[in-house]
């Protein structure tokens, strides 16, 4: 019976390490993405266009202005309906779904959550259906995963509504805060900035733990002992994924080494933004896109802890 749990318990941190690299996955192109909640004066389509094709030209950063509603769409076809969260975007909508640049300068495509395309068209593939929103039909460009149901549509000259909100994105997670708010002081808009850079980092870096106290329970079992060729084989094996996973994945943020190793009042203050940081993410109201992330995210760091507690389980 021993032999069965072993297999049963690797199976299952097999399965949790899965998970949690999965997650991460549908997560990882968006760590360089800060969405920024304007406030005072919003810019409307026309501005935001501008804007848009003014950071297009500096290729500093990529843009992309949205506002989210609650709407209805349905299917004239078959006559099924859905509520959903209606996104609508100026700019590259890549920066708030993954395979959003399909619908990039589309006025008339828009991209539909996979769970909401089942329930409309029967399948979760529905690139080429028509969707109806507000009395005008849209053709759908791709499906995207998310926790809620979702469609996301390019503006509109018809559109009054501001743009309440912007994300941006920049090569790298280096300054990306302060790359935000000079963003805003460029085009004279004000508001709050939130990234995700720490978080994603952390769920990264922990996917790391499982293969490395894999390594150190399989290199403790061969210690002292005649060690089998197929043990040898494993621990070299884990070693070179260790390595590669850790090319891949592990970041330590730029923003969180300071300038000089004797300056110890850097880590107080930087505890205290993430505090802060944290704050705004529970009490402010989360778009979509920001939901997206911090659910994978939460998940992939569930999964990995739970992997590694089953991993120096005897």
């Amino acid at each position: 019976m021993k032999w069965i749990w072993k297999a049963l318990k690797l199976l299952l941190v097999t399965v949790l390490f899965v998970t949690a690299v999965r997650c991460f996955e549908l997560v990882r192109e968006f760590r360089c993405t800060a969405v920024i909640t304007l406030d005072g004066t919003v810019p409307g389509a026309a501005e935001a266009e501008e804007i848009c094709e003014d950071e297009a030209g500096e290729e500093v950063l990529a843009v992309c202005f949205f506002w989210e509603e609650t709407a209805n769409v349905f299917c004239e076809e078959n006559g099924r309906s859905a509520v959903v969260t209606l996104v609508v975007t100026e700019g590259n909508p890549a920066l708030l779904v993954f395979g959003g640049s399909e619908l990039y300068w589309r006025e008339d495509g828009c991209l539909i959550d996979q769970d909401t395309a089942y329930s409309i068209f029967g399948s979760g593939q529905a690139s080429g259906q028509t969707l109806w929103i507000g009395g005008k039909s849209y053709t759908v460009c791709g499906t995207f995963a998310s926790e809620l149901p979702t469609v996301i549509r390019s503006v509109s000259d018809s559109d009054e509504s501001a743009l309440t909100q912007v994300a941006v994105r920049a090569s790298s997670t280096s300054n990306l805060q302060g790359k935000a708010e000079q963003f805003l002081t460029r085009h004279g808009l004000s508001g709050t900035v939130i990234s995700t850079v720490y978080l994603t980092a952390f769920a990264g870096d922990l996917l790391l733990l499982v293969p490395l106290l894999l390594i150190w329970r399989l290199a403790g079992h061969a210690a002292g002992k005649r060690t089998a060729l197929i043990q040898i084989s494993s621990l070299f094996f884990l070693a070179f994924c260790t390595i590669g996973l850790a090319f891949r994945y592990f970041e330590i943020p730029s923003d969180m080494i300071p300038t000089k190793w004797s300056d110890f009042s850097f880590w107080g203050t930087w505890w205290e933004e993430q505090k802060n940081h944290i704050l705004l993410l529970l009490t402010m109201s989360l778009s979509s896109a920001q939901t997206h992330i911090l659910w994978n995210c939460f998940v992939s760091l569930c999964s990995s802890i739970a992997a590694a507690f089953l991993a120096v389980l005897s």
